[in-house]
């Protein structure tokens, strides 16, 4: 399947990410399915954003920071949220554009210059505000992600069910 959706593609410790040009933006995209990054990832993000002169959009599944939802940020948290990650994705001079899920919820978070949106889910949305495991309702959501120029533009759509 990677060799057919995502041809460029590097794979290192069994983790798979790649870049790719989104219109006239950078696309990031990390594979943190682990609860983690891989030292080798790691290394490829930072390069990739060291020397950024524009700004970049990254998508991974686990959002890299507590994002204000007790029952994941206590239980289900990005294994690897911390300094070295931040450091990494926020310590650059361009704006970094974070776009996340595994929270199947929607919040938006702003790190100086950079943001962290999380993306509904497409199954059911957990209640934002309980710190133990409870539904909010189950429309599937999508988040939409619009590139201009000099501007990104996102926001949330969700569907009602049919059937």
């Amino acid at each position: 399947i990677a060799d057919i959706c995502c041809p460029n593609a590097s794979t290192v410790d069994g983790e798979l990410f790649f870049k790719k040009k989104l219109g006239g933006t950078r696309g990031l995209f990390l594979d943190t399915a682990k609860g983690y990054m891989g030292a080798g990832q790691k290394a490829w993000l930072k390069d990739e954003l060291r020397n950024s002169d524009s700004p970049t959009l990254v998508f991974m599944h686990h959002p890299p920071n507590a994002m204000g939802v007790p029952f994941m940020d206590n239980h289900h948290r990005f294994q690897d949220a911390g300094d070295e990650v931040h450091e990494i994705l926020f310590g650059g001079h361009t704006p970094t554009y974070v776009f996340s899920g595994h929270y199947h919820t929607t919040r938006s978070a702003q790190v100086g210059m950079h943001s962290v949106h999380l993306c509904p889910s497409t199954y059911f949305q957990l209640d934002p505000t309980l710190a133990e495991f409870g539904v909010s309702h189950t429309m599937p959501g999508i988040r939409h992600v619009q590139l201009l120029p000099g501007q990104v533009r996102t926001w949330i759509e969700f569907l009602p069910k049919h059937g």
